[in-house]
């Protein structure tokens, strides 16, 4: 069990390579599975516990840089692993494309879209946002926010105060 950390594997590993020196033998091919220890460790198994820890710690760190969460993104839950969704994101069926216009009210401006674009967004290759909702605490930051974002389209979002990003 100590070997399951790297440190307690290379530790053991260079008790045994000296151990191996001061019997005169050294570390050789024929010598790798050579021990006088009554626990029968040899520097065989230090090697494949440190290939088993590569792996295993590998696992470990892979599991859990996707269920911490982060400043950034948003974390899995702890069952991804078992969802075809994160192995094969291509397979996952979405719902079927609401292609209703977005209804806008008569004092908002509303650039027009050219045909060009809209087949864009049929394609796939714009981006849809539909009834986007965000909520700090009590204050609700956006409520029921829709428009679509074309490729080769310049979009910029205001508040009210003009600060806001592109």
């Amino acid at each position: 069990m100590v070997s399951l950390h790297p440190v307690g594997a290379f530790a053991f590993g260079l008790q045994e390579i000296g151990r191996l020196e001061d019997a005169g033998v050294g570390l050789t091919r024929s010598s790798i599975r050579e021990t006088d220890s009554p626990s029968g460790y040899t520097f065989l198994n230090t090697l494949q516990n440190l290939i088993f820890d590569v792996i295993f710690w590998a696992v470990v760190s892979w599991y859990s840089n996707r269920v911490s969460r982060s400043d950034y993104g948003q974390s899995l839950p702890w069952y991804f692993p078992f969802t075809s969704s994160y192995w094969c994101p291509g397979r996952v069926v979405t719902p079927p494309r609401d292609d209703s216009e977005i209804e806008y009210p008569a004092d908002v401006p509303v650039e027009p879209v050219s045909s060009s674009l809209k087949e864009q967004g049929a394609q796939g290759k714009g981006i849809e946002v539909r009834k986007l909702r965000k909520v700090f605490g009590e204050k609700t930051a956006v409520d029921d926010l829709e428009m679509n974002l074309y490729s080769g389209q310049i979009t910029a979002l205001l508040g009210h105060n003009g600060a806001g990003t592109y």
